[in-house]
């Protein structure tokens, strides 16, 4: 995870580093503020989630073919008014594999039983902000709902495949692109609550290079689709 986090630039880790900083200040002087973390399923959707042509050299495809995967991240929301209304603030980190029924496709294409082949995995940090409405069903159940924009970076890791002391791959670079956020939860309590959320991400221009054993590198250009739904359970603090 290092190596891939290190490629991003310095833009990008002041963005990170500044939103941290808005996010940790309120507590200091306002400890009532609800600061959580968060952590469960992130489920790919759409493109992200389709496994046609994912990897075509004759073809270009938006598909990603990712697998169910993992979610964390911390997200701040702070009161504007008494009736619920408030602004959030959040970082969040995913992880997707690659799809087996992918792996398998690409195992097969390849066609060397002798090969090492690495696949590709998908890896999100939307950086997000808006508002998030709070408010009573009942006097044991309190919903809440958030809408706001999320500046998204993309990183789709290297397909790497080995025989005969050559390797082949296909590198392509970061992206950041800016998207949309939409979610709805229940508190369990006062320090839990259960999150079900969109990220709508867009289409992620990518561009890379294609590396073959005796020949020059070759450039790439395509658009993949990043979208998701999270399924979480927050501790607030």
């Amino acid at each position: 995870m290092y190596h891939i986090l290190k490629r991003f630039r310095m833009n990008t880790k002041t963005i990170t580093i500044l939103l941290m900083v808005l996010l940790i200040a309120p507590m200091t002087g306002h400890s009532q503020k609800p600061f959580d973390f968060h952590a469960g399923l992130a489920l790919p959707l759409g493109g992200f989630a389709n496994d046609d042509k994912v990897i075509d050299m004759e073809e270009e495809s938006e598909n990603c073919g990712a697998a169910p995967g993992l979610t964390a991240g911390v997200h701040m929301i702070y009161p504007l008014t008494g009736d619920g209304l408030g602004v959030f603030a959040g970082v969040d980190f995913t992880y997707n594999a690659m799809k087996k029924k992918v792996k398998d496709e690409l195992t097969e294409e390849i066609d060397d039983g002798e090969a090492d082949i690495h696949f590709p995995s998908y890896f999100n940090i939307p950086i997000t902000a808006g508002l998030n409405y709070s408010f009573p069903v009942n006097e044991k159940t309190m919903l809440f709902i958030k809408l706001g924009g999320a500046y998204n970076i993309f990183k789709m890791t290297d397909l790497t495949v080995e025989f005969d002391s050559e390797k082949a791959s296909i590198s392509m670079n970061t992206s950041k692109k800016f998207g949309f956020l939409a979610g709805a939860g229940v508190y369990l309590n006062d320090k839990l609550s259960l999150n079900l959320s969109y990220f709508g991400l867009g289409k992620h221009a990518l561009k890379g290079k294609l590396r073959e054993p005796g020949e020059e590198a070759e450039s790439l250009e395509t658009d993949k689709a990043v979208g998701f739904a999270t399924f979480t359970l927050a501790f607030h603090f």
